[in-house]
């Protein structure tokens, strides 16, 4: 292999590298909006008792991301499917 093979290969690798950082930090801040999106739907959603609201929100923001995905299929997505029903 010469010398501009091995350039080549180095300029792939670097782009390589430089596309999975972007990937990696875009998917960083869609995950940060989609968390932060979760709690403010649950700061304004109507729950039965007060307490309930004060758990989600608490476990929203100690847990983060996983518990932002359980709050959206657990209660969000539920509740967003019996409004289409009426």
């Amino acid at each position: 292999m010469g010398a501009e093979g091995l350039i080549a290969g180095g300029i792939v690798l670097i782009c390589l590298i430089i596309f999975l950082v972007i990937l990696i930090i875009s998917l960083a801040i869609a995950a940060t909006v989609f968390w932060i999106l979760m709690i403010i739907d649950c700061a304004k959603r109507e729950f039965r008792d007060e307490s309930t609201k004060i758990v989600w929100i608490v476990v929203l923001v100690l847990l983060g991301i996983v518990a932002a995905i359980v709050y959206y299929f657990a209660v969000k997505r539920q509740e967003d499917m019996k409004r289409k029903k009426k």
